[in-house]
């Protein structure tokens, strides 16, 4: 069931569109918070992902118990890595779900908010 659950965070992971993150006018400065929450989140997810993937490939070709045991901390830090990942995603929801979204009202920011300058 765990194992299950971690895979299909991996698959979503892989199937996200991510862009480099930079400042564009047309998008401002919420679509470079946007940009950047994505793209922290992919890799994050990708070095997990070769972490775990690199602990199971020591783990199998290892035959000392001593190598064995390291590639099994290797995969424990990487499930580990992971729940902090998922943590941090479910924190932000209980907070403020906008921000999971990645729909940023910054007022006076440049973003979709009021002009920078003018006080609502």
């Amino acid at each position: 069931m765990i194992m299950h659950s971690i895979l299909r965070f991996f698959i979503h992971i892989a199937e996200a569109k991510v862009t480099i993150p930079k400042i564009d006018p047309a998008i401002g400065f919420t679509g470079f918070i946007s940009n950047l929450y994505d793209t922290a989140l992919a890799v994050v997810g990708a070095c997990v992902f070769v972490m775990f993937l690199w602990g199971g490939i020591q783990w199998m070709v290892s035959g000392v118990s001593d190598k064995k045991a390291a590639a099994k901390e290797i995969m424990k830090r990487a499930v580990i890595g992971a729940i902090i990942l998922v943590s941090a995603v479910l924190i932000l929801r209980v907070i403020n779900p906008d921000l999971v979204k990645n729909q940023f009202d910054f007022q006076g920011a440049g973003g979709a908010g009021a002009p920078a300058g003018q006080n609502p």
